[in-house]
């Protein structure tokens, strides 16, 4: 490859170009250059390109193994949270039974009224795991649909409460 360098020459005809000229005006500076290539660096770059291509298939796959594993927690924490919904209405039932003979020995005189009231307060605290059950099998695995207008704070606070489903044992 050859180069050559001219500084401050003037655009004038070759005829007028003189040794005269060159010495008291211009810079002339010619050189000639050739690439070498060494050490194999041609190899390198291809060496470099490959293993480039082979970090972004293996973090392809770990990014599919995620997402497999995520979806497949999602889905046996939904299994998870609908069973222990049925579990907590099943238990709701049940003790709503045992309320409903104790009131009736309360109206026989059986039964203290401050005793009945402390068996109706249980009961209030079964009708809240039922709640939160609902509530964790509701929102497991996925975000609530943001209203109009409420962008991302909706989702920003389910992201908050995601893991404390006191049913499941996440809180």
């Amino acid at each position: 490859m050859l180069t050559s360098t001219f500084s401050n020459f003037p655009n004038f005809p070759p005829t007028q170009l003189t040794l005269d000229s060159i010495a008291n005006n211009e810079a002339l500076v010619a050189s000639l250059a050739y690439p070498f290539e060494r050490g194999g660096k041609r190899e390198k770059r291809t060496q470099v390109a490959e293993d480039t291509t082979t970090v972004a298939t293996r973090n392809t796959l770990d990014s599919e193994r995620q997402l497999t594993f995520e979806t497949q927690r999602s889905f046996i924490a939904v299994l998870l949270a609908r069973s222990a919904l049925n579990l907590a209405r099943e238990d709701l039932k049940s003790f709503s039974t045992v309320v409903d003979v104790n009131r009736e020995r309360f109206r026989a005189g059986d039964l203290a009224e401050a005793d009945f009231m402390k068996i109706e307060l249980q009961r209030l605290q079964f009708e809240q795991d039922v709640s939160g059950a609902a509530r964790c099998s509701a929102n497991r695995g996925r975000p609530p649909t943001p209203y109009p207008g409420e962008g991302r704070s909706r989702y920003a606070a389910w992201r908050a409460t995601r893991h404390t489903c006191p049913i499941l044992g996440d809180g």
